[in-house]
């Protein structure tokens, strides 16, 4: 695979950011429906909107870098000549604010998972691991390309940022079944001529209801199990 311009870089992590952000607001909305007010949404919905800034920072962060490459120093014990120290500075004070946005995204979309894991079914489960398996690889290519070029991170930095969206996917996507069953419900409804506008929302949030509580997502009760037990 070629390495990928900077332009081609900003497209394509556009691309993953709309994708992941849409999934993110879908979940949040589906939840917002199935308590009937943002104010009871679960602990990991708040900690997955905080994750969502950390993942901004990284698509920000990520394509500054892709643009300022060459600044960087070309080997591990001299500057780059060509360019102001201080520049070289604040690009390397870039990498380290992305590696830590990087840091904060991974590390908040596992306790989120860590909150949902004794709150879904088997089923869910599977799927949840089957796009996991899509970070790992994004993952593994990331590594193999710092340790084959450690000093460009032209090539290594498309797969870090794919390591990233796969993970938001796979955190936020089993979430967002109920909107996806309403979607499908709505469609075959308007290709049959059938039902109104009211018995699809009706039906979107008995569905929501339906598979929350069939899938064992009940932070409320949780919540005030929770409460009850701290003295």
């Amino acid at each position: 695979m070629g390495v990928l311009t900077a332009d081609d870089f900003l497209r394509e992590s556009c691309i993953w950011y709309a994708i992941s952000i849409l999934v993110v607001i879908t979940r949040i909305t589906t939840q917002v429906l199935r308590q009937k007010s943002w104010r009871n949404l679960c602990a990991d919905d708040w900690l997955m909107l905080l994750v969502t800034i950390a993942y901004t920072g990284v698509l920000i962060g990520l394509n500054h870098l892709t643009r300022y490459e060459h600044i960087l120093p070309q080997n591990d014990t001299d500057l780059n000549v060509d360019h102001p120290i201080e520049q070289q500075i604040l690009i390397s004070k870039i990498c380290i604010a992305t590696e830590m946005c990087m840091l904060t995204t991974l590390w908040g979309i596992k306790a989120c998972l860590l909150i949902l894991y004794n709150k879904i079914t088997k089923l869910l489960l599977i799927g949840i691991f089957g796009l996991g398996l899509l970070t790992i690889v994004a993952a593994t290519m990331t590594r193999y390309y710092n340790f084959a070029n450690p000093l460009s991170i032209s090539e290594a930095l498309p797969w870090y940022f794919r390591e990233c969206s796969t993970a938001m996917l796979a955190s936020n996507l089993v979430l967002c079944r109920p909107a996806f069953m309403a979607f499908i419900n709505r469609f075959r409804k308007s290709r049959t001529g059938k039902g109104t506008p009211e018995s699809t929302e009706y039906t979107f949030s008995s569905h929501s209801r339906q598979l929350s509580n069939k899938a064992g997502i009940d932070c409320q009760s949780d919540f005030e199990s929770t409460r009850d037990s701290i003295p």
